[in-house]
């Protein structure tokens, strides 16, 4: 039998890919999505040592527990600062991992117009109203604005440089126009908003691809020259759009853009090979087009969203199905789920670094999925997102930058704070492989996933006070304020009258008490929820339970490693094998 490493060192040759190139789609196969470079075949053992002067064991320190702390460091630094003079964003940075010396890119990417721009709007204001700082960074975020609305044109579509839209980032673009739709100054500005947001949902219309009620997006890229070209990879176009879509109508009143989200889904469940159901519709595997996990995490996400939207149990059943089989299936149970599908048919026969490591905007994918499952009615879904936030989401984000060496004349450290890895392992900041490291889509989806707890953590339904997931938060219905992770506290002030449901971790149900005593008495339970009834405004309820100790194993098998993870109550405080450079979960401080 093979060791790991030996196993590791054979998959060089075995899998290895042309130069980009060079590289050719074979036959009967899917592209990948996104570049791909030489030596992206390496599966690179995240334990094998590694010398670096700054990626060293306790490199992090003590990070924030708090959604709205990790929100300012973004605010404060990556969204507001990693721009350019003239307002565009940068996509990504240049990181020596043995030295620490970082620099600017020197060219653009295909991302810095329409994704980074879109999201960039989306992403600041997310952390400004999380932090009610209005102030920050405004200039740099006028810039940003400016630019993503040059690139509209008259057709509706947002273009990059070279004349070309890329399709599957259209939907950044309406998320950007939809955050700022709801905190425009004036009247005038938020129609000037909804016309770019009509014509780009009338351009998604006019321009599908039509099979009755199954629409979907002729391709990949457009240009007026070529038309659309690259058909491939149907979930990165417009399963994704379903999501964008449906908040944009939810916010404007554009009933046309539920109309065709509704058409995407049908295209993407029974059209596409994203998905493979069995003759009774049961999810089986995924398809051929299922590569990008960004793309299916996302579509599955609006799936979930859309069936809440229009009150239809049969999408949200299939998305939880989605969830449950397909999203877990890859994913961990502390917030880890791979880049590339290694699942997917075509994935199978070809292992690449992609699968073995963790993009950021997928975290927020599967964070989004079991927030709108526990909000459709399945409770257990909350406990699943309060995990992945409090692990692999906060360990993705960079919340210190001392290390950071600036190679060049501009200062780097502001650029990098508060930024997301692009490409993590369960035990390691980053790949080692490619520079970029932290990269601006994962950031300002990080922000987005912060943003969506923050938002439904803590929810007043028909008069009654909702704690769905255990984070600070205060609102004019109540406020909510925690000792986790480090102690099993939780208070609750009422605001008004009303009864109060407190999600009670499956772990903690045995050990709870309340302050005062008495409450214990008309305590009743309801799922994973405590109800607490009639309570006054301005009365205070505090529940104390013990914080469980656990140790639990999770094997990786594409590399061969079984990683140990040790659990105080609901966060990783430790893993081994250590990572080999910038390790993750150092958190034994809070035993």
């Amino acid at each position: 039998m093979l060791s790991r490493r030996k196993f590791l060192a054979g998959t060089a040759g075995v899998w290895a890919v042309p130069a980009l190139g060079q590289q050719k789609t074979r036959p009967n196969e899917v592209a990948e999505f996104g570049p791909q470079q030489s030596g992206e075949a390496q599966l690179l053992d995240p334990t094998t040592p590694f010398g670096s002067a700054v990626g060293q064991p306790g490199w992090r320190g003590r990070a924030p527990d708090d959604l709205v702390a990790r929100a300012r460091l973004a605010l404060e630094g990556t969204l507001t600062n990693h721009i350019r003079d003239n307002g565009l964003p940068y996509f990504d940075v240049v990181i020596n991992y043995t030295t620490g010396e970082v620099d600017l890119p020197s060219k653009v990417t295909t991302w810095d117009h329409t994704s980074q721009t879109g999201r960039s709007v989306n992403a600041i204001l997310c952390a400004r109203e999380m932090t009610e700082d209005w102030k920050t960074g405004v200039e740099n975020e006028r810039k940003i604005r400016r630019v993503m609305l040059d690139d509209f044109r008259e057709d509706g579509f947002n273009y990059m440089e070279g004349g070309v839209a890329m399709m599957h980032d259209q939907n950044r673009a309406l998320l950007g126009l939809t955050g700022w739709y709801r905190h425009a100054e004036g009247e005038r500005e938020r129609q000037m908003l909804k016309s770019h947001g009509d014509k780009l949902v009338a351009a998604f219309i006019r321009t599908a691809r039509k099979q009755g009620e199954a629409w979907d997006m002729p391709g990949m890229f457009y240009s007026p020259e070529k038309g659309f070209y690259d058909a491939a990879r149907a979930p990165g176009k417009h399963g994704r759009t379903i999501m964008p879509l449906i908040e944009y109508g939810r916010t404007t009143g554009n009933s046309d853009a539920i109309k065709l989200a509704e058409r995407y889904a049908n295209h993407v469940l029974r059209v596409s090979d994203s998905f493979r159901f069995d003759e009774g519709g049961n999810f089986k595997d995924f398809g051929d087009e299922a590569l990008h996990v960004h793309s299916v995490g996302a579509t599955i996400s609006g799936l979930i969203l859309l069936g809440t939207e229009l009150g239809r149990r049969d999408l949200v059943e299939q998305g939880r199905a989605l969830y449950e089989n397909g999203l877990k299936w890859i994913g961990n149970e502390f917030g880890w789920i791979p880049e590339s599908n290694p699942n997917s048919p075509v994935n199978r026969r070809r292992r690449m670094l992609r699968q073995t490591t963790c993009e950021g905007c997928c975290v927020t994918d599967y964070i989004e999925a079991a927030l709108y499952l526990g909000r459709a009615g399945y409770p257990e879904c909350w406990a699943e997102a309060e995990r992945y936030v409090r692990n692999h989401l906060f360990e993705s984000q960079i919340t210190t930058v001392s290390w950071v060496k600036s190679k060049g004349s501009v200062d780097m450290q502001p650029r990098v704070l508060g930024s997301s890895s692009a490409r993590s392992s369960p035990n390691r900041l980053f790949d080692l492989f490619h520079p970029s490291g932290p990269i601006g889509c994962c950031s300002e989806a990080m922000v987005r996933a912060l943003h969506l707890a923050w938002k439904h953590g803590l929810e007043e339904t028909q008069g009654a006070v909702w704690v769905n997931l255990l984070f600070d938060r205060d609102t004019p219905f109540a406020r909510l304020e925690t000792d986790l992770p480090s102690k099993g506290q939780v208070r609750v002030t009422m605001k008004r009258d009303g009864d109060l449901y407190i999600r009670v971790p499956d772990w903690a149900r045995p050990t709870i008490s309340y302050q005062p005593a008495e409450i214990a008495a008309s305590a009743a339970w309801k799922g994973p929820f405590q109800r607490l009834s009639s309570l006054k405004k301005g009365q205070t309820v505090e529940m104390n339970f013990r914080l469980l100790r656990s140790s639990r194993e999770w094997v990786h098998s594409i590399m061969g490693i079984t990683y140990r993870s040790e659990w105080l109550g609901d966060t990783v405080v430790s893993i081994s094998p250590r990572g080999n450079c910038f390790p993750l979960y150092e958190r034994t401080y809070l035993l």
